[in-house]
């Protein structure tokens, strides 16, 4: 708390008085987060000409090789893991999680509507998508975890070849 209110520049109290504690304020970066970082990521990927090409945008802006797109998943990984033991923490990081559910899943009809992209069920297709989504963000941008961004863009890319419509 020191730290954050030094960097700040404001004093230690006037930190205290706004936020209970580290994982608050965590909470709150978070949710300033969804404005800065994932918003405008989603909004160029929906602006793209066919869901096939709006999921590789996804993959693109989010899996970046920028210490920015590293900042957002360090940022995300401590939130998953302060989730795990706080419930109201877990409540603010499903709100989110959802978010991104029906965002992947807007990509997913818009896809099936141009033909992108085949798939029998929506649901199914968008959490295996972001199931396979966040298993390589996660090993891309742990410590030590063992792949490169670059790495985990190359294999969610061939994981959208392989799905069935017109590769556009």
């Amino acid at each position: 708390m020191r730290d954050i209110a030094a960097a700040s520049e404001v004093s230690l109290g006037t930190v205290t008085y706004h936020f209970r504690g580290i994982a608050e304020i965590l909470a709150e970066v978070l949710d300033g987060e969804m404005d800065a970082f994932y918003a405008p990521l989603m909004a160029a990927a929906l602006a793209q000409g066919d869901g096939r090409a709006a999921l590789r945008a996804l993959i693109d802006g989010f899996l970046a090789s920028s210490p920015r797109a590293r900042q957002h998943w360090v940022l995300w990984l401590d939130f998953w893991a302060l989730s795990a033991h706080d419930g109201e923490y877990a409540r603010r990081q499903a709100v989110s999680y959802q978010r991104w559910q029906r965002d992947v899943e807007a990509v997913f009809e818009c896809g099936v509507a141009d033909g992108s992209l085949r798939v029998e069920a929506i649901g199914e297709a968008v959490a295996e998508f972001t199931a396979v989504f966040d298993g390589m963000a996660s090993k891309a941008y742990l410590p030590g975890a063992g792949i490169r961004p670059a790495d985990a863009r190359s294999r969610l890319h061939r994981y959208v070849d392989r799905i069935p419509g017109n590769s556009a």
